[in-house]
């Protein structure tokens, strides 16, 4: 029976080839995300909660024609960032929303620009591209 030898040179090669499908895989450099979430409101301040499962933004009072926003590194890899958050305006109800989603921000540029209007929640990228959410419209108050 003859016995098998591998060289020394061979296995850093089988395992360099490993380390590299494994990278190739799944991509380590994060990029830089961002929301921004503008009360177009015309009468009523809107008082907004964000979070992701890490991040907590906090309680934001926005009043007419303000705005919040805040920025983030994407998770590297298989786990997806989110962020959503709860809107509640004293003359429309309240309201719900993923405000980031890592699996779609590629088409925002990483960037997401949110409306808060009369008739619900609007979001655009950077090039002013708009996308109406007519799921997310104001919900009655109790």
């Amino acid at each position: 029976m003859r016995k098998l030898v591998i060289s020394n040179k061979l296995r850093v090669g089988v395992v360099l080839a490993a380390a590299l499908l494994v990278m190739a895989a799944r991509p380590t450099i994060s990029t830089k995300g961002s929301v921004y979430i503008e009360n177009s409101l015309p009468t009523s301040e809107v008082t907004a909660i964000c979070q992701s499962k890490d991040d907590d933004i906090g309680r934001h009072d926005i009043a007419v024609g303000d705005s919040i926003s805040w920025s983030f590194r994407n998770n590297p890899g298989w786990s997806e960032t989110l962020f959503w958050c709860d809107l509640n305006a004293t003359d429309y109800g309240v309201l719900s929303f993923d405000a980031y989603r890592g699996k779609k921000a590629k088409i925002y540029n990483y960037h997401y620009f949110w409306f808060v209007e009369e008739d619900g929640v609007y979001v655009q990228n950077q090039y002013g591209i708009v996308e109406t959410l007519p799921t997310m419209s104001w919900g009655k108050l109790d």
